[in-house]
């Protein structure tokens, strides 16, 4: 069988529209780096041989050296976080589940630890590094390999013939991203070219200066209320310039789900509260991209979203306000529909589509209190408005020592009032946004 890596590496990019030699991220000599053709997450990246090897284990010394070099140039660009690398190490033809006959490592970046399920499946792993895994290939052995977060060292099983893409359907187990983790049925849908814009969006933004708007999201993370892989998932910062590529993206979006809408925002170098975005429903509404397009050359970033109509039923969001008086604060929570929490600022009246609850916690009370509710009884029925509102609860509470962490880091600013924009998911609460009454104190002073 003929290897797709060696006859042409950017032949499914062809097909599909994507960017060829451009999607490459990293090269030199020995490997080629470019984003997965159907990313598990933002971010995934493969490393590629130049030269045909069966897997790394059979690679050689100057081309693991590469791999090795790359790495700890990813780390640097990534902020010193956490990442996982991993690999279908085939020394024979598409054993240990590779699927294409050639060494390729994924990296995605987060920590996805699949040490237990891989040791309830197979034989206790042997440590080793890349370097290690010539013990394999020396043996005629494939084997399964990950390396995660900081440790200098991964784990390889030795393993024969098993599912194509093992991996691969572990890792996205984990991440709970995508419903199918197979890359040759899902690269020709429109949301696996989406993830690659993405993906390529996102290692060209990892260049760009540190605007007050992205470092306002970096704070976030800094106190543990925002995970990076949602970080990059929620927002993909795009240059002055790349405005045919948004296009093009929206077009997709439109077509992977109806029940979206997409939000183009315009973002200044110093710091600007209401910003200039413009809203994508459909299809026919792009040409307001046109006029807003004329606006950009005054701004450093075009920022790009994706939002749940606010009528969704399954999904919310809110914001969280704290008010502060001397020693005593108050504390408000607002949910509305959907996943965009500025929804919020529109809700003045009833509409056909409207849910809206305020919720209330003072000095005097031990928890919150519904302090306004406004919601369409057609829509919602009242024992699902007080299981999601429990849910909320619950999801806040469990938050509860990140979110005094982060207030006494306000405070100490001498802040008097903040708020944060939030959506809640299966997975819990994730915070996306904050504002306080003098952002730009922070944003001097507090270090990333």
């Amino acid at each position: 069988m003929s290897c797709h890596f060696c006859i042409n590496i950017f032949k499914k990019n062809r097909e599909q529209g994507l960017p060829e030699e451009d999607s490459l991220v990293y090269e030199d000599e020995n490997i080629y780096v470019m984003p997965d053709i159907s990313p598990l997450t933002v971010g995934h990246l493969l490393i590629v041989s130049k030269k045909h090897y069966q897997g790394y284990g059979n690679a050689s010394l100057e081309t693991l050296n590469s791999v090795n070099y790359f790495l700890e140039y990813y780390k640097h660009k990534i902020g010193g976080r956490n990442y996982t690398i991993f690999e279908h190490g085939a020394t024979i033809a598409y054993h240990a589940g590779a699927s294409i006959d050639h060494a390729h490592i994924h990296i995605v970046p987060l920590e996805v630890d699949m040490k237990k399920e891989l040791e309830e499946e197979f034989d206790k792993g042997v440590r080793c590094d890349l370097l290690g895994l010539k013990e394999f290939a020396e043996k005629g052995k494939s084997y399964l390999f990950f390396k995660a977060g900081w440790d200098r060292q991964g784990y390889a099983y030795s393993v024969g013939k098993i599912e194509s893409q093992y991996l691969r359907k572990l890792a996205n187990r984990f991440m709970q991203k995508k419903p199918d983790f197979n890359w040759e049925r899902t690269y020709k849908k429109e949301i696996a070219y989406l993830e690659f814009q993405k993906t390529l969006a996102w290692w060209k933004s990892l260049e760009y200066p540190v605007n007050y708007k992205w470092k306002k999201k970096l704070i976030l993370e800094k106190y543990n209320l925002l995970e990076y892989k949602d970080l990059i998932g929620q927002t993909t910062r795009f240059q002055v310039g790349d405005e045919t590529t948004i296009k093009t993206m929206i077009e997709k979006e439109m077509i992977v789900d109806k029940n979206k809408y997409c939000r183009v925002v315009l973002v200044p170098f110093k710091h600007q509260y209401k910003l200039p975005n413009c809203i994508i429903h459909q299809q026919s509404e792009l040409e307001k991209l046109d006029k807003f397009w004329g606006l950009k050359e005054q701004y450093a970033e075009i920022w790009y979203h994706t939002n749940e109509m606010h009528n969704t039923q399954n999904k919310f969001s809110g914001r969280i306000s704290f008010l502060f008086s001397g020693f005593n604060i108050e504390e408000f929570v607002e949910i509305v529909a959907g996943d965009n929490p500025r929804e919020i600022e529109s809700y003045t009246t009833i509409s056909e589509k409207e849910f809206y609850v305020r919720l209330y916690k003072g000095q005097r009370f031990l928890g919150y209190q519904i302090d306004s509710i406004q919601v369409h009884q057609d829509n919602y029925v009242a024992e699902e408005i007080e299981k999601k509102l429990q849910d909320i609860i619950f999801a806040i509470e469990k938050s509860n020592e990140k979110i005094s962490r982060f207030t006494s880091m306000i405070r100490q600013y001498g802040i008097r009032s903040y708020s944060m924009d939030f959506t809640v998911s299966d997975r819990g609460i994730t915070f996306i946004d904050w504002d306080t009454s003098d952002d730009e104190r922070i944003l001097k002073y507090e270090r990333i």
